[in-house]
């Protein structure tokens, strides 16, 4: 470019018009390639500044001239036509290069396990219901009574109860979760347990569970088919919930049991320091059937103390690793109210599937059924005199029965009542 009386006049040049330069071989004069003289040329020759500013003399006019100095010019042009660029560094000034777009991102790691349709949305449900349980506690639920730790909480919803028990357990959350979704372990807690069965295994982190209870007093015992689940939140706290399901090898309840509902059961399970863990248990249930509300509302508010003989439990049971790959690190925040879709849940692989077994049922609970006690009762009452039998005899074992059923009942229920108190 050129300055001219003030004005700024431009001279395009061509590739033709850059003089490359030459060195002699063999006392021939040879034309040099850009590359020939990147590889004779001094370092600090091959990169010369970049505008070089000389001032001419003409006759009776002064003037400035800028033009680029013809070895870098070729060496630019050179380097724009084939030089890929190799570093992110420009060696000529020193400044980093802007970084390559990235056009294709790697696509986001998909989980190696779905749950199938038919449950995703009432376990997704479930763990709503249960992370939000234990937002804000004082706000949405009344105190109750405490023992050893554990504080009972209870919540009206209709014609339900909904209960939940928060305290902690000397064990890390990894060992409380695996004991927790061992089906067989349950007779080991829970006193009213009188038969329990893994029915089928999903996938490492569902199941279909049946439970049945004993009989209390005159009231016949409850079965239940539930969805189980557990899983492991961004936090690392550990959630497992329980909620009814129906299931073709159970389609109606045993003989001589009814059919209860789970609304929602289950477990939160967070880090407290490197060997504890802090639990909330919740339970929403319906008993179904004609009991009255006042023992619904008992049996309801003893299962917030059931975190206490799972404590007792464990402690009896030799130290096992858990089925998770490792244990889970103390939470950072709180666990989130909504849950994670379930199809991007992070799997944690089971070492294996829990045992199947199935508890027996206990013979004193058996015999408190009520049509077991009561039809005892008229056969003694009317089928004894049928046979001739003395007024005097008949009166005597009349009593006697009346004792020993009163003996079954106290000792079922005394036995129910010293497991919950013993903490």
């Amino acid at each position: 470019m050129k300055w001219v009386a003030g004005a700024m006049k431009v001279e395009p040049q061509t590739r033709s018009d850059v003089a490359a330069p030459t060195m002699k071989e063999g006392g021939t004069a040879k034309r040099m390639s850009s590359q020939d003289y990147a590889t004779t040329t001094p370092a600090t020759e091959q990169y010369p500044t970049d505008v070089s500013v000389q001032k001419k003399k003409k006759k009776g006019l002064g003037f400035l001239r800028l033009s680029l100095s013809s070895r870098h010019r070729s060496r630019r042009l050179s380097e724009s036509s084939t030089a890929p660029i190799e570093s992110s560094i420009d060696s000529r000034r020193g400044h980093p290069l802007p970084s390559p777009i990235k056009n294709n991102p790697p696509s986001p790691k998909k989980p190696s396990y779905d749950i199938p349709a038919a449950h995703a949305a009432s376990v997704d449900a479930a763990i709503s219901a249960m992370l939000d349980s234990v937002v804000n506690i004082s706000d949405q639920w009344t105190f109750n009574s405490e023992k050893q730790g554990v504080r009972a909480y209870s919540k009206d919803e209709g014609t339900l109860l909904s209960v939940l028990g928060v305290g902690s357990l000397p064990f890390p959350p990894a060992h409380v979760a695996t004991f927790l979704f061992d089906a067989s372990k349950r007779p080991e807690y829970d006193s009213a347990c009188a038969s329990c069965a893994r029915l089928h295994t999903l996938d490492s982190h569902t199941a279909i569970d049946y439970f049945a209870s004993k009989a209390v007093l005159m009231v016949a015992g409850r079965d239940f088919v539930n969805l189980v689940h557990w899983r492991q939140l961004p936090d690392g706290s550990i959630v497992l919930v329980a909620v009814a399901t129906s299931d073709p090898s159970k389609p109606s309840p045993s003989p001589g049991l009814v059919r209860g509902e789970i609304h929602v059961a289950g477990w939160t399970i967070a880090a407290l320091g490197a060997s504890h863990s802090k639990v909330s248990f919740l339970i929403k249930m319906d008993l179904k059937g004609n009991i009255p509300g006042y023992i619904q509302r008992k049996v309801a508010l003893d299962q917030a103390f059931c975190m206490l003989h799972v404590q007792r439990a464990m402690q009896r049971r030799p130290p096992t690793p858990p089925f998770l790959t490792h244990d889970v690190a103390a939470p950072q925040t709180s666990p989130a109210n909504d849950p994670q879709p379930t199809t991007q849940t992070p799997v944690v692989e089971l070492a294996c599937d829990p045992p199947a077994s199935t508890a027996t049922f206990n013979p004193i609970g058996h015999c408190a059924s009520p049509w077991v006690a009561f039809g005892t009762f008229l056969t003694v009452l009317y089928g004894l005199p049928l046979v001739g039998i003395d007024d005097v005899v008949h009166d005597i074992v009349v009593w006697n029965t009346i004792a020993c059923m009163t003996y079954v009942l106290w000792v079922t229920t005394t036995r129910h009542n010293t497991v919950s108190q013993e903490y």
